[in-house]
């Protein structure tokens, strides 16, 4: 938390008769603050899905095996929350200390209300075309990435704010980031694991002007959906050549549609700024733009 206290759920024993979790809470020097029991509290064994995440006030919520475990600021169990039929995929803290949950079905950003231990009545579409992480932000409410971009985003004004491109800063598929953060000095902490290729890599970057980046030449790719061998053999590329780097230009940047996507890209071949590599597979009538 903000004033370097951690709160961590630890489950208590491995056996049938004594399995449970343990909700604890220790303050920056260590020193335990509270710890409580929760001997019959389930949670599917292997979840490696299950998040736990603490408010502005110190209120926890434990997302687990289709359920929203609520705690009050002393650790004490106050009430659950179904969301059977929901997709809730993440759970996470804004940066004013309100916790939402994401569901992926309708893309949206729902608050949980301790008050009546329920989602909020008000829902938030997240502007993109498929979230795969979202965090804390340090300078907005939220940091976001789609495919292959990382953004800035505000509930309440809509508003959203390319940072970076993922390839650029040589970062495997978006897709296999488990965690991802953002440091007080600006810096962004990444944690992916692709359990196929069996790469699982920790990453921090840092923030540089253009100018003191090493100069290399520029290749552009475009597309409107970029797959997964795509962004992994960009970024292979990217760290073993000393002279070229490889830019992928998503035209579904922001949330465009598919088919706004399209068009788009149809518009800069069309006016001569195009990428210098393009994938034609997705329109209808290539042959249209061969001249």
């Amino acid at each position: 938390l903000r004033d370097g206290s951690v709160v961590a759920l630890l489950k208590t024993g491995y056996e049938v008769s004594d399995a449970g979790y343990r909700l604890y809470k220790m303050d920056s020097e260590g020193n335990e603050i509270y710890s409580n029991d929760y001997p019959d509290m389930s949670i599917p064994e292997g979840d490696r899905e299950a998040k736990l995440v603490a408010d502005g006030e110190g209120r926890c919520c434990l997302l687990a095996g289709g359920e929203i475990f609520l705690f009050d600021g002393q650790g004490k169990a106050s009430g659950r929350i179904d969301i059977s039929g929901k997709m809730i995929t993440d759970i996470v803290c804004s940066n004013s200390g309100t916790i939402y949950v994401y569901e992926m079905y309708t893309n949206q950003l729902t608050p949980i209300d301790f008050q009546t231990a329920s989602l909020g009545a008000e829902s938030y579409s997240v502007p993109v075309s498929m979230l795969r992480a979202i965090a804390t932000g340090d300078r907005a409410d939220f940091l976001i990435c789609d495919d292959t971009t990382v953004y800035q985003y505000n509930c309440e004004n809509r508003e959203l704010t390319p940072l970076f491109d993922l390839q650029d800063s040589q970062i495997y598929d978006a897709s296999c980031i488990e965690v991802i953060g953002e440091l007080k000095n600006g810096r962004i902490f990444l944690f992916s694991r692709d359990e196929k290729q069996e790469i699982t890599e920790t990453a921090l970057l840092t923030p540089k002007p253009l100018a003191e980046c090493p100069v290399k030449e520029a290749v552009t790719i475009g597309t409107v959906h970029p797959s997964t061998e795509l962004l992994n053999n960009v970024v292979n590329f990217n760290r073993n050549n000393q002279d070229f780097n490889v830019s992928i230009i998503n035209y579904r940047v922001g949330g465009r549609s598919y088919d706004e996507a399209l068009e788009a890209l149809k518009l800069d071949l069309s006016i001569g700024k195009g990428p210098d590599l393009c994938d034609l597979d997705d329109f209808p009538d290539a042959e249209s733009l061969f001249a």
